[in-house]
């Protein structure tokens, strides 16, 4: 090539794909911002004809704002790093330990490159998906002139801390600001997703299911069967919330068989089963719900969830003789559970089954406390459960007093699923 130091073409080509494609630009719309013919772009990209299009590389440079004779090996592999990244963002396969060890080792070389702004993308998104405490926020990230496409990735995750933070609105808001703006279909669909978890929270139901379908269809569109999987149980939950056990159900077992398929871990399959044995005690098929809780205690190291339901199970059909053999066996792993609600729980249906199921203050203020738990998680089936079993725990002592009080939650509490 005439006059420049341009790098052997094989590097040229796979740099100005990567940051196209990282800038959101198609074929065609690079064409239209170059004032290159899209046929020409094609060929550059595919390392053909890289003589005869030489006059047009300059256009390509100027459009992308890159410089095909600086960018270093350095560069390109920040640049492919941030591009299978968010591949696998998108496919929902992101081994975020394996990676963030690899993000971390090269952030310190990354920081005279002039893309070290989507090493701080990835080490955001990797810090929210641990859990962790973001090591940059705005004011840091404040003056970068992030390439669109990164800037909404990191608005993803963003949207995701809040929400873990219990800022739901926020989340919402910057969520539905990516959605709204970014040109990207896959970062759109993405954002949609983690947006169905707040509204989930929010309990718009209808909302959600909605939002749930379509993200569901765009993720099996674009073989990401790992997303659409994650979809299903999202479905599995709304009608669960809405007592529509009858789709609930088979959806959760349609997620067990996909989950299988799908090599996940097995705490993700006993996850599955418990709340198939839930819904079916909710239904009032204790037989079904019995099955399944069976096959749960099979397989699972940690029984605490699975002793309590089959306790709330023995309990409803009043099998005195089972629910005390199991009882013994919910005082053995009380001594050891660290979750604070199952522990809640566990002491309430310890005290119901120590009066051989005979109503008691004392019961009663177990089940408050337990409600209680449910109403700050925002559980609202879990809060239908118990308000029922302190309604009945009202009745059985004559407190006509709290029975009002509690039938008024309960009114509440339907009037805001149903409008929901």
């Amino acid at each position: 090539m005439k006059n420049r130091d341009y790098k052997q073409s094989e590097f040229n080509c796979k740099l100005i794909q990567i940051v196209r494609k990282q800038k959101g630009y198609t074929l065609q719309k690079l064409a239209e911002a170059s004032d290159v013919p899209f046929q020409r772009i094609s060929e550059i990209e595919s390392g053909h004809m890289i003589s005869k299009n030489e006059k047009y590389i300059p256009k390509i440079e100027k459009a992308l704002n890159i410089s095909l004779s600086e960018d270093s090996k350095e560069d390109l592999e920040i640049l492919e790093r941030f591009d299978e990244f968010c591949h696998v963002l998108f496919y929902g396969n992101l081994n975020t330990e394996k990676m963030q060890k690899e993000v971390n080792q090269f952030y310190e070389k990354s920081l005279d490159s002039k893309y070290y702004y989507l090493v701080y993308v990835m080490k955001y998104v990797f810090d929210v998906l641990s859990q962790n405490k973001p090591s940059f926020d705005d004011r840091v990230l404040k003056g970068i002139d992030f390439d669109t496409k990164a800037f909404h990735i990191y608005q993803i995750y963003k949207g995701v801390y809040f929400y873990r933070n219990g800022s739901l609105n926020e989340s919402r808001n910057v969520l539905e600001s990516v959605i709204h703006h970014s040109d990207n279909e896959k970062i759109r669909c993405l954002a949609q997703f983690y947006l169905i978890y707040v509204l989930l929270d929010q309990f718009k139901l209808q909302e959600a299911a909605s939002l749930t379908e379509k993200t569901k269809e765009f993720f099996l569109e674009n073989c990401s069967y790992i997303r659409a999987h994650k979809c299903n149980i999202l479905l599995a939950n709304v009608n669960a919330c809405q007592h529509q056990y009858k789709y609930s159900i088979p959806l959760y077992k349609q997620c067990i068989e996909a989950a299988y398929s799908l090599n996940f871990p097995e705490s993700e399959v006993l996850f599955l089963y418990r709340n198939i044995a839930l819904d079916y005690i909710l239904s009032g098929n204790y037989e079904q719900a019995i099955k399944y809780l069976d096959q749960a205690y099979a397989k699972e190291n940690n029984h605490e969830r699975s002793i309590l339901y089959y306790l709330i199970v023995y309990y409803y059909i009043n099998d005195i003789e089972k629910y005390e053999y199991w009882l013994k066996k919910a005082e053995k792993a009380n001594d050891h559970i660290h979750d604070t609600l199952l522990k809640a729980e566990l002491d309430f249906w310890s005290i119901i089954g120590k009066t051989k199921f005979e109503p008691s203050k004392k019961a009663m203020k177990a089940a408050e406390e337990v409600y209680r738990y449910y109403e700050k998680l925002k559980n609202y089936e879990s809060m239908f459960f118990y308000l029922e079993i302190i309604l009945m725990l009202c009745k059985q002592l004559n407190d006509e007093k709290k029975e009002i009080i509690y039938l008024k939650k309960e009114k509440e509490l339907m009037f805001f699923v149903r409008n929901s």
